[in-house]
């Protein structure tokens, strides 16, 4: 075996064997939230009593009318310094909580993805900074039932 292929292929395992030891404490952490059935008990569960306040450094892109509830595009992004999380919630659906993002140092918080919807109802994102501090922005959205944008 060459010396290359041995490297990738011990890589391969290296990463198949630490990688579950390098989220465990986070789903220990976070899998209790996304079993909550109302956003505010979500919310409570990740962040506790601390309060959130809209910010206009948080940005949350998605389309005022979404003809399909099961594929809605998000955008999400911030320019508040030392962001350590963020976490997407649609109030009315059956588990409220969609996503949470671990963000590390260095890195530019700017994710884009597709949420399923499954009626009209308030896209809400909440940024947590280092200090603790949660900054939000809200949306809400307009699912239809056939598709026909009305």
């Amino acid at each position: 075996m060459q010396r290359r292929n041995f490297i990738k292929i011990g890589g391969f395992i290296a990463l198949g064997v630490l990688s579950p030891s390098l989220y465990a404490g986070f789903l220990e952490d976070h899998a209790k939230a996304f079993t909550f059935k109302s956003a505010p008990e979500a919310m409570g569960d990740l962040y506790g009593q601390a309060k959130s306040a809209a910010d206009s450094k948080v940005e949350l892109k998605v389309p005022d009318i979404a003809e399909n509830g099961g594929a809605v595009p998000v955008t999400i992004s911030t320019t508040l310094p030392d962001v350590v999380e963020m976490s997407l919630f649609v109030e009315k659906n059956p588990y409220p909580l969609i996503a949470v993002w671990q963000i590390n140092e260095n890195t530019i918080p700017d994710f884009s993805t597709r949420i399923r919807m499954g009626e009209t109802s308030n896209v809400v994102l909440v940024v947590k900074t280092k200090d603790g501090t949660l900054h939000t922005a809200t949306k809400e959205v307009k699912v239809t039932v056939g598709g026909c944008g009305g």
